[in-house]
C-alpha cells in the first residue's frame, strides 16, 4: 500500500462523516436521525443519519424520502447494512436491517 493510500485510509478511520463507496455494503449500528437544515438549500430540511462503524459513530446527510422510508422502521441499536450506488441525482440507497 502506498503512502498516499494509507493516508487516505487513515482519514476515512477518523472522519465523522460516512464514506461509502459505491457498492459496497457497510454494516453498521444506527444510532438515531434527525431533521437539519439543508446547507446547500436555504429554507429547506435534510436528514442527518448517525450510525456507528468500527466502534466510531459518523454521519451522513440525505434529501432522500426513499431513505427516510427505509430507516423508518429502524430503531437505534439495530444493525443495519447500507448500500449506495450511482451518484448526484443518480444516487439510490438501500438500506436493511440484519438480524
Amino acid at each position: 500500500m502506498t503512502d498516499i493510500q494509507n493516508f487516505i485510509n487513515e482519514a476515512d478511520k477518523k472522519s465523522k462523516f460516512l464514506k461509502l463507496i459505491e457498492g459496497e455494503p457497510v454494516i453498521a449500528t444506527f444510532k438515531g436521525a434527525s431533521m437539519i437544515d439543508d446547507t446547500f438549500n436555504p429554507g429547506k430540511k435534510t436528514m442527518e443519519y448517525r450510525v456507528e462503524v468500527d466502534e466510531v459513530e459518523k454521519s451522513f446527510k440525505s434529501g432522500s424520502t426513499s431513505l427516510a422510508r427505509q430507516f423508518a422502521g429502524i430503531k437505534s441499536g439495530d444493525k443495519v447494512k447500507i448500500v449506495k450506488t450511482g451518484n448526484a441525482f443518480t444516487t439510490r440507497w438501500y438500506v436493511t436491517k440484519e438480524a
